[in-house]
């Protein structure tokens, strides 16, 4: 996973899915780190759309529209 899509907050380590059109963080623990990739352990699956810029600002249950080459994209302009 790119590190840019994990955040790290005051509370928790976590990386935002997008399931349904809509935000989801889910909490993930660190393992290696290779270049600009991380691994990460959590509720997740292969093939699980993540945002590729996490930011604490995009919080859960926003609606959004994926893309596949660059990420997800709010659509309420954040």
């Amino acid at each position: 996973m790119p590190a840019s899509a994990i955040v790290h907050s005051m509370e928790e380590t976590f990386v935002i899915r997008i399931r349904n059109g809509e935000t989801e963080w889910v909490p993930v623990q660190l393992g290696a780190a290779s270049g600009d990739e991380m691994e990460v352990f959590g509720n997740l699956a292969a093939g699980d759309p993540v945002v590729q810029r996490g930011t604490e600002e995009l919080r859960p249950n926003r609606h959004v529209t994926a893309t596949a080459a660059t990420g997800s994209t709010p659509t309420n302009g954040l």
